[in-house]
């Protein structure tokens, strides 16, 4: 298993910060270890390969080209219609707050409006009659039916 000292070591070898006694050490390092030769190899090859390729300088004025671009970028952002970024979690918070309140402003005003025009108005009698229903019907008896009316008048 090679260790982290050692990868670096390898990579300074290649990029020529190791001195002349470090980069002898190193070598005999490679030749004891054949893991250690095999990443050798595959980082000289990659050393090379780098090393054949052309540098491509950039021109004079690609700073300004870089900003200009960003500042761009960032006007079409603000220019959008679906920019919502101006949005905190407060002005979020409000907004939803005020939708909630409006639809239910609307929903009372369609539903427990509409039923006082009706003219129909839940008042203390009804609720009588609603009780001595119920008790009425849990009885298992006859007088239970005395609810409906004078049954006794219907015998003669």
């Amino acid at each position: 298993m090679i260790d982290e000292k050692t990868y670096q070591e390898i990579e300074d070898y290649f990029s020529g910060e190791l001195n002349e006694e470090e980069s002898k050490s190193l070598l005999l390092k490679v030749k004891e270890s054949e893991e250690l030769r095999v990443h050798f190899e595959e980082s000289e090859k990659l050393w090379d390969y780098m090393s054949s390729l052309e540098t491509i300088e950039p021109g004079p004025d690609y700073i300004q080209k870089f900003w200009k671009a960003v500042s761009e970028d960032e006007e079409k952002k603000n220019r959008s219609f679906f920019n919502f970024n101006f949005m905190n979690k407060k002005w979020a918070f409000v907004s939803s707050l005020a939708v909630l309140l409006l639809l239910s402003t609307i929903i009372i005003n369609n539903f427990v409006v509409d039923e006082e025009k009706s003219g129909y108005v839940y008042d203390a009698d009804d609720e009588l009659l609603v009780n001595n229903l119920d008790e009425a019907l849990s009885k298992n008896s006859p007088e239970g039916l005395n609810v409906y009316g004078p049954w006794d008048d219907l015998e003669n």
